[in-house]
Parts: structure tokens; sequence; C-alpha cells
């Protein structure tokens, strides 16, 4: 086959599919009211922030789509317009099933069937420093199973600019890389909080959205020596962990088995039947910094913890040890701010260090405030 031939195929396949997906859907009984609602667009949580983190700006919010009609739907297109506080168009972003690997399909859940809710991790999560996010407008395109019907839906999200009340100092002494944190494919953030399992442990809110895994490295970025098949191997194992900023002890716990990695100590379906909720942290502390600011050390060794409830903690005070207890694969230590005490209310909250330094190329750039998120290896300065 010629090249001009093979060019001439390919470009008319793509503009059959671009038609196909492009051109509006028609019912085929004229007479027939199509439905005005396809699903409940629901954005959670209810709050929704914008963080500065210097060289770009982010939102964390998500949306839950619930189908309210007998027949089924999909989801065919995406589109965000953002307004300026003088309801000004100045920015617009668009995923679709134009092309040969559609930007739709980063979106894995997009079946509408009545009654069932499905996640939509928002897309549209980053943006330059200066765009002014007034009122950012969402429109979810649906066309029905048959390809008979087409409808859109809106919903507008006004975000707040957060300002954080308190700056947190590193809850670890050494150097340490974040191997997960909060950016847009973290397990922190990608929670479904209506998965079924979710439901039955009892989540109601994501605490961890902002939620951060400390793991110590040595000088070459090595998190262990050998294999590290045990917990001894990494560096992280029996580190220092200090109070991020000063506060009261609310929770602490201390009794939880360290099991060696890639292992768990405890059986996740008994804990869910039996409520022990705990578990899940494994040995942690939780801290009082005001009345709606509060952080969570998850995962710390076995009879480390040194503080315990109604205690009065300084910032940069040993609280504990660096271990493996709880939901955890790997000697790490969970960090994480939130709104209330209880972490299966609570939602989480951004969390803006002080007084630090990030690897960033031959130099350690030193920081004197900001936000890390996941890849970065930083330490005290």
């Amino acid at each position: 086959m010629g090249l001009k031939k093979t060019i001439l195929i390919i470009v008319t396949l793509l503009l059959l599919f671009t038609i196909y997906y492009s051109t509006p859907a028609r019912p085929e009984d004229s007479s027939t009211t199509p439905p005005n609602k396809v699903a409940q667009i629901t954005v959670e949580p209810d709050r929704v922030l914008v963080l500065d983190e210097g060289y770009v700006q982010t939102v964390n919010f998500d949306f839950y789509l619930q189908g309210v009609t007998d027949k089924e739907w999909s989801i065919s297109e995406i589109e965000l317009l953002i307004y300026n506080q003088k309801e000004k168009l100045i920015n617009k972003r668009l995923l679709n099933f134009w092309g040969f690997a559609p930007s739709m399909e980063t979106i894995p859940y997009r079946n509408i069937v009545k009654g069932k809710i499905i996640p939509v991790f928002n897309p549209f999560y980053y943006f330059s420093p200066d765009l002014e996010l007034s009122r950012m407008e969402y429109r979810f395109k649906f066309r029905s199973k048959d390809q008979k019907e087409e409808l859109t839906q809106t919903i507008s999200v006004r975000p707040e600019g957060y300002q954080p009340g308190i700056f947190y100092s590193l809850p670890v002494d050494t150097r340490a890389m974040i191997t997960d944190g909060h950016d847009y494919y973290s397990h922190h953030r990608r929670l479904d909080r209506h998965h079924f399992i979710v439901q039955k442990i009892g989540i109601k809110a994501n605490a961890a959205a902002f939620a951060l895994d400390f793991c110590p490295v040595n000088e070459a970025g090595d998190l262990y020596k050998g294999e590290g098949k045990k917990v001894e191997e990494w560096y992280g194992f029996g580190a220092a962990v200090l109070a991020a900023a000063d506060g009261e002890v609310v929770a602490s716990a201390g009794d939880y088995a360290d099991p060696q990695v890639g292992e768990l100590a405890y059986n996740p379906r008994e804990v869910i039947e039996k409520k022990e909720t705990d578990v899940f942290l494994g040995n942690h502390v939780a801290i009082r910094h005001s009345s709606n600011e509060y952080s969570l050390y998850m995962h710390l060794k076995q009879n480390s913890v040194k503080v315990k409830k109604g205690d009065k903690v300084k910032r940069g005070r040993i609280i504990a040890l660096l271990g493996n207890s709880g939901s955890s694969f790997h000697p790490h230590l969970h960090f994480q701010i939130q709104n209330s005490p209880d972490w299966l209310f609570a939602e989480g909250l951004p969390c803006y260090f002080i007084d630090y330094q990030l690897l960033a190329g031959k130099d350690n750039k030193k920081i004197k405030k900001g936000i890390i998120n996941t890849g970065d290896i930083v330490e005290p300065r």
C-alpha cells in the first residue's frame, strides 16, 4: 500500500471518529421528551480549596455522579470554563473522544446507571499561578447507551484560596523522600468516598487528602540496604518522629506490632467487621494545634510512643519512632493535617512547612515556607 493511500485512510478514519463523537445525537422519536437530568452531580468536599504551590496553583476536589433515570448513559465529554470576578471567561479545558487515544479514556468510570454512584476524579486540577479561579463551571455531556440522545448538565464551583493558620516543621529530623503525597495520582488523593468498603469501614470524609508519606533515605537516595525485605533494612525504621508544631495530644496508641515488609499484622475483614478501625492507623499520635487543626502521625514503631492523651508538646519534641504498624507495607511515617480529631469524619487540610531544604539539583534549595509533595526529597535546614 502506497504512503499517500495509507495517510488518506488514517485521515478518513480520524475524521469519521471525530464526527461520530462530536455530532449531537437525536432522539429516535421527536415526540418523546428527553430527561432534563441524567445524574445527580455533587462536589466533595463541600469546602473547595485552592493551594498556592509557588510555581502552580492546585485544587483538590472531585465529583460524584448518581444515575437518576432508567436509561443507561455514559459521559462523553467534560468541559471546564473558568471565569474571573467580573464573570469574564478567561480559560477553557476539555476532555472528549477525539483522536486515537481520546482524553476521555483517562476517566475510568463513565457509565451512568440509576442509583449507582461513580467517582470522577477532577481531571482539571492544576493551573498557572496567575490565573484567577473565581468561578469554575464544569459541563458534563452525556450520551445515551443507544446513541440516540445527548444531554448536558452544568455545575459551578467557587473555590477559596487557602490561608494557613499554622506553619509546620518537618516531622522527621533526617533526609526523607515523600514516596506518596497529595498529587492527582496519589492513593491519599484518590479516595472513592462511596466505595462499599470505604462505607463499611465508616469513612465519611477524606482526612488524608493532603497527607504525606515520609521515608528516610541515605545520601544516595536509597530507601533501604540489601533487598529491603526486612523492616530493619530500611533506613527509616526506628528514626525519630517529631511534633510538627506546639499542641496537646488528643490520642495515642503504641501496642501494635511491626510486621515485615509487604505483610499485615491483622485481618482486614475481621477489623472491618469488628469496627476496630484504629488498627489501620497502627501506633499513632494525634495532636490538637487549634480548635480546627490537628496533626496525625501513623504507622509508628511498637512501644516507641512517648506521649499520652493530655500531654502538652512543643514543636520538635520526639514523640515516637518511625515504624511499620497498621495499614503499612513498608516502614514510613504517614503524616496529615485534618480539621477534627476523628480521622473517619475529618476533612484533610493543606500543610505548609517552614525552614527546610529541598533537593533540587547540585545544591539544596533552602525553603522558608512551602508545600511538599510526591517525589520530593527534603531535610531540615
